[in-house]
């Protein structure tokens, strides 16, 4: 029997599928040797054939959905359909439903699309429909993360049609098959295939070994089930996370052979071969699940628990994964790093290694902390902000204030590490005028600070906040009203991207509306280099504390603080309440007061209900322009 298991574009070209990279492993550690496993990371291959490096970061990297191909399944497939829509109507139609809602988007021409359809079917014909003809059964693992349900449809059209007589068992994984909209759209187009719902090893590996022995494919309790007969999926059952692995160490390392062997020696004759290996990074797995339940993430829906491998433990895999397969950056995939990094930090400084890096934290650590994972190689970092007002923050429940986020925001940027994104969530449920006022004074503040990542909210299926929503309430929501009704009615049955739109219970005031739209209108309007030529920059020195304020572009102001505009300026590294101020500055409460008021006035120290920052940025001017221009280098995701 052959397994095959296929990630297809639109994943990022550079990373290897750590989906099937994780399979691939588990799989060949658990099945007889009789059973071949093979794994095609054809987001690579179809890309990198069909795509320019530049054109990639013009068409693809901004635009990734699922209309392209959608196109093709029409051109191609139109036949299997409950009926025919013409491309150029397809292309007509999602363009101008992306121009009435302000989504920024673009459509393949008709030559790229023919050019895509041509790379897929080169790589099915050779590395799938080939290398079958001894095979009698074959299961086919197709993963759905990143805009690639249509894409997967095309491969099981396309198999269907080049294997006649073959016993074929399609099975699909990976997020986007657990949402209801998607798993409707596969059963209205009767796609034979199963589902494979939550963490995939221990489901997949039955799974196979029952195809093995001709039992019946279906076990509902576990998550497993035809796309004709599966649940709505409005609602996790618990019965689904029964198989999950125990323990991290239980996973042997991903395999990305296939990928890395495609990447050199298959590709190794395209122009952009070299940049495109120099961008090439790894994925690693450190943790899975998440130890916050915060208000608006359901991504507690996909794991129970939060499960970890130590810190040092990690460090060893990533030495091994980035010399076996000769790249010099990892990527971590989990939803939390924090709880494993100090450990891994300091493994790789006692090592003398540092490891290019990104990572996804929380905004709650030490200066010494961010300094240490620097060292270590931490490049890049995913910081979930999600908001900048204290009431938004505790309905957010991540543990946060901010104070937290000003002073990471401040140690990150000391620490030179600015790339990467700050998440913050705009047009947060239920907010106020105050809040969005709030929100925007932290940002004003901050403006001399590497940018923060806008985004408006998105109902989660299964988070906290979906869970207070009356259960018969709740499907109501799956199709967007609001966004739907302009959707051509020829396009509706085929959509699988429909949003979870909140219910009004759920939106903000009228007048915060008003004001978010106001707010990430100025804000976005603002350039992302702003931050390097606006700058406020704090030095130390035996004279006193010299600070440069050009944060209004034209003008260099100097600031020498010395005497207790100093100390308390030093005390104001720490967020501080004014009592800590009083009982630390070492004179009179109203001549620390004083001293307090005149920094504020300046705009040197941020105050909020009575607590005190400094924001100035403990760097030189040498080395902010040094991280501008590191900022500024070519990332792919």
């Amino acid at each position: 029997m052959h397994v095959h298991l296929i990630s297809m574009p639109w994943a990022a070209w550079n990373i290897p599928s750590i989906q099937i990279g994780a399979l691939k492993s588990f799989l060949d550690r658990h099945l007889p040797p009789e059973n071949q496993v093979f794994d095609h990371h054809l987001h690579l291959s179809i890309t990198a054939r069909t795509f320019s490096y530049e054109e990639y970061l013009r068409d693809v990297l901004r635009f990734k959905h699922e209309g392209n191909f959608f196109c093709l399944v029409m051109m191609r497939f139109s036949q299997h359909l409950p009926r025919a829509v013409a491309p150029s109507d397809i292309k007509r139609d999602i363009e101008r439903h992306a121009l009435k809602h302000r989504i920024e988007f673009r459509m393949l021409s008709d030559e790229k699309l023919q050019a895509l359809m041509d790379a897929t079917d080169k790589d099915l014909e050779e590395r799938i429909v080939g290398p079958s003809k001894d095979a009698q059964k074959i299961v086919i693992g197709l993963t759905t993360n990143f805009y690639q349900t249509y894409a997967n449809l095309y491969v099981y059209y396309y198999l269907r049609e080049r294997l006649p007589g073959k016993e074929l068992v399609f099975v699909i994984g990976g997020a986007s098959v657990s949402y209801p909209h998607v798993l409707s759209t596969l059963n209205h187009l009767k796609i034979d295939a199963y589902a494979v719902i939550g963490e995939g090893e221990q489901k997949l590996l039955k799974l196979v070994n029952r195809v093995a022995n001709n039992e019946a494919l279906e076990d509902k309790g576990d998550g497993i089930f035809h796309v004709s007969s599966a649940p709505e999926t409005l609602d996790w059952n618990e019965s689904w996370f029964k198989s999950q692995i125990s323990s991290m160490d239980q996973l042997p390392e991903p395999n990305f052979e296939q990928y890395f062997k495609c990447l050199d020696e298959e590709l190794v004759g395209l122009p952009d071969w070299a940049r495109l290996r120099m961008m090439s990074e790894v994925p690693i797995e450190g943790s899975r699940g998440c130890a916050f339940a915060c208000e608006f993430c359901n991504l507690n829906r996909f794991w129970a628990g939060y499960r970890k491998l130590p810190g040092e433990v990690i460090a060893e895999r990533t030495l091994s994964v980035i010399e076996k397969y000769r790249v010099k950056k990892v990527r971590f995939v989990d939803n939390l790093c924090d709880s494993w990094a100090p450990a891994y930090a300091q493994y790789l400084i006692s090592a003398n290694k540092s490891i290019p890096s990104m990572m996804e934290m929380r905004p709650k650590h030490s200066v010494d902390f961010w300094k240490n994972l620097k060292r270590s190689g931490l490049q890049e970092c995913q910081i979930g902000v999600e908001g900048l007002d204290e009431d938004v923050l505790k309905r957010v429940n991540k543990g946060t204030n901010v104070f937290d986020i000003i002073y990471n925001q401040r140690s990150l940027t000391e620490s030179l590490i600015s790339h990467g994104s700050r998440q913050l969530i705009t047009y947060y449920p239920r907010s106020t005028v105050d809040e969005v006022k709030n929100t925007r004074r932290v940002l004003e503040a901050l403006l001399h600070m590497p940018k923060f990542d806008m985004g408006g909210f998105v109902l989660g299926i299964d988070s906290p906040i979906y869970r207070t929503i009356p259960k018969e309430d709740r499907r109501e929501l799956i199709v967007s009203k609001n966004f739907a009704t302009s959707m051509p009615d020829e396009l509706k049955e085929f959509n699988v991207f429909f949003p979870l739109v909140s219910p009004p219970s759920l939106f903000p005031t009228p007048e915060a509306q008003h004001d978010w739209s106001q707010l990430t209108r100025w804000y976005n309007s603002i350039s992302p280099s702003h931050w390097i030529e606006r700058y406020l920059l704090a030095e130390e020195t035996d004279h006193g504390c010299i600070i440069r304020d050009h944060r209004d572009a034209e003008n260099l102001v100097e600031y020498k603080l010395s005497g207790l505009e100093q100390k308390v300026h030093q005390l104001c590294r720490e967020p501080q309440t004014l009592a800590t101020i009083f009982s630390n500055a070492g004179s009179a409460t109203t001549e620390a007061m004083e001293a307090l008021k005149s920094l504020e006035d300046r705009r040197l120290v941020f105050g909020v209900n009575g607590r005190y920052i400094s924001i100035a940025i403990h760097i030189s001017l040498i080395e902010l322009k040094s991280m501008a221009r590191r900022g500024s280098a070519e990332v792919i995701r």
